[in-house]
């Protein structure tokens, strides 16, 4: 029988903690040659054997920082990370799915294929932003920074605090832009918006792992969200059919707000952050 653990770090161990993890999955981005774009093949594949590599780590470094559970209390660490009933995955996706059926609705007006920038599967581009960002840092992220947090921080204070981990770990992209040659504004302006973006996503990520108790369900909305993109509005006067887009939108984000609490509520799962956390 695997030994059953727990977590019990001071707020401000648990945050020094997640923020170490953090600062060592972007500094692993740049174990690739210098001077390289980030879209070069070569670059991808590092980068991607990194994050798989830190992905693997981070459950160890997790398990250091936890103790044993007295008799019949704690749970194994594959529960506190979150690997385990990927059924419950599915809610969360079809809530997603429904936020996003404006763009859906949009990509079949315009004749779009969502996947339209890739010209294959294999493409590394499409197997970094689809596949491997998504489950490395969703493992990472929340699996693997959730029981550093939860158990002191509680659970609001979690959703809302552990995305900006996520979101800064986007930051870099700044940089990124800047040694490519674009401005420094771009350079500025684009990573805000970015980390802004990805930290409401990361919010909406906590709060599906926190309420399903797995990582399965953050890593397919996040694919999802990937593929989807941030939606095009600026392009939406020039459908056929404007009015009825924009409804389909509103109609999207409205039900979304409605199901909202009744799909992620804790009744509908055997999370252990519903027992633990409040």
């Amino acid at each position: 029988m695997a030994r059953t653990v727990m977590f019990s770090l001071s707020m401000l161990y648990g945050s020094v903690a997640a923020l170490f993890l953090a600062l060592v999955f972007v500094a692993s981005l740049y174990l690739t040659p210098r001077g390289h774009n980030r879209n070069n093949p070569t670059v991808i594949k590092r980068r991607i054997l990194t994050v798989v590599l830190l992905s693997l780590i981070s459950p160890v470094y997790v398990w250091m920082l936890s103790e044993p559970a007295p008799k019949h209390t704690g749970y194994e660490l594959a529960r506190w990370i979150g690997l385990t009933n990927p059924i419950s995955s599915i809610p969360p996706l079809i809530l997603t799915v429904i936020l996003f059926i404006g763009p859906l609705f949009q990509a079949y007006l315009e004749e779009e294929d969502i996947l339209s920038d890739y010209t294959s599967l294999k493409e590394p581009v499409f197997l970094r932003n689809i596949v491997f960002a998504p489950i490395t840092e969703e493992i990472v992220f929340r699996g693997c920074m959730a029981p550093l947090l939860a158990p002191s921080l509680g659970w609001t204070t979690t959703i809302f605090i552990l995305p900006l981990y996520f979101g800064i770990a986007h930051l870099h992209h700044g940089y990124e832009l800047y040694i490519a040659g674009h401005s420094w504004k771009t350079a500025l302006v684009y990573p805000i918006a970015q980390t802004g973006f990805t930290s409401v996503f990361g919010a909406y990520s906590t709060l599906v792992f926190l309420t399903t108790g797995s990582v399965i369900g953050p890593i397919v909305c996040h694919m999802f969200c990937n593929s989807m993109g941030f939606p095009n509005f600026s392009t939406v006067s020039d459908t056929k059919y404007p009015r009825l887009l924009w409804t389909v939108y509103v109609i999207g984000l409205v039900s979304f707000i409605i199901l909202l609490p009744s799909v992620m509520s804790c009744s509908n799962y055997n999370s252990l952050y519903c027992k633990i956390v409040t």
